[in-house]
């Protein structure tokens, strides 16, 4: 009988009862919702990251030698360096483009993730892209771009379009808050391309060094010896890189609003409980007196 009566006063405030299902659902819907999707950028940017082999140390002077890559590779817990040469060229052809124009000598540490086209070589003569750039551009695989580098035309071929895991979150300067994939993008060029047509057969020099380490836990002891053996201008870890931090930011982010959402949400449902079942309950105290007076006991009546 009690079941039956369920049924019936169910179907009877069945417009308050789902009000209330609404509000949690909603409530738990923003939580695994902005949860899901927070919890998958952080999971997605490590595997990347670990995919990709992004550097664990940064290091920029106003040169560095192909001796100090021997002395930084013979470090304890040091796996790779690789050195680079970076500078902002301009896209001619199009409306205010701006690049930044990597020049290096291979590609061990923060690695290409080649989105279209060929893999990186030294080898070979043309560029690898922003994939992100050469989207909004309509800029594909096989065409040849004219940079301005340092006041010299250059053309090269577009050799394959590709994402960088030291490039997930970049901007052109500090006027900019968000990345903007329309007027600002990177390229890489290998460094005997550059020698040829640039510098016309004269060396690069390196500006930046990226350095992987085997074990996270040894990161502060490398930089410390770092910066104890040599005189470089600085050595920064990941946690002041930018495009590290910038991104981690935005996943924290989430993760701190998330349970604000939440909160409202369900606090507004916990509150249409009580007063749905206060009121409830008053309508039925006819009924409880009488199934109390009849035999029946408390806990069948509460549940």
């Amino acid at each position: 009988m009690l079941h039956k009566k369920l049924l019936r006063d169910l179907w009877h405030y069945k417009g308050q009862f789902f009000t209330i299902f609404l509000m949690v659902f909603i409530g738990m819907m923003a939580f695994s919702g902005i949860h899901g999707y927070m919890d998958g950028m952080d999971l997605s940017a490590k595997k990347y990251y670990e995919d990709c082999n992004l550097q664990d140390l940064w290091i920029s002077n106003t040169t560095i030698s192909k001796n100090d890559i021997k002395d930084l590779e013979n470090l304890d817990h040091v796996k790779d360096v690789n050195r680079a040469l970076v500078l902002n060229s301009k896209l001619k052809g199009y409306k205010d483009v701006t690049l930044e124009t990597n020049i290096i000598e291979n590609n061990t540490v923060s690695k290409m993730y080649v989105v279209k086209g060929e893999k990186f070589s030294n080898a070979k003569e043309g560029l690898w892209m922003d994939s992100y750039l050469a989207k909004a551009l309509n800029i594909k695989v096989g065409d040849t771009l004219k940079l301005d580098v340092s006041g010299q035309i250059v053309r090269l071929e577009v050799l394959g379009l590709v994402n960088t895991p030291d490039h997930v979150y970049f901007v052109k300067d500090s006027t900019e808050i968000f990345p903007n994939h329309e007027n600002y993008g990177y390229v890489y060029i290998s460094s005997d391309t550059f020698s040829k047509k640039v510098l016309h057969g004269m060396d690069v020099t390196y500006t930046k060094a990226y350095i992987d380490v085997d074990l996270k836990k040894n990161v502060e002891s490398v930089k410390k010896q770092i910066q104890n053996d040599f005189d470089f201008i600085s050595v920064t870890n990941r946690d002041v890189s930018f495009s590290y931090a910038g991104y981690q930011s935005e996943v924290e982010e989430g993760q701190t609003y998330a349970p604000v959402f939440t909160g409202i949400f369900l606090m507004i449902a916990i509150l249409s409980v009580m007063s749905t079942m206060n009121r409830f309950v008053r309508q039925q105290r006819v009924q409880i007196g009488t199934l109390k007076a009849i035999g029946f006991k408390n806990r069948k009546i509460y549940m």
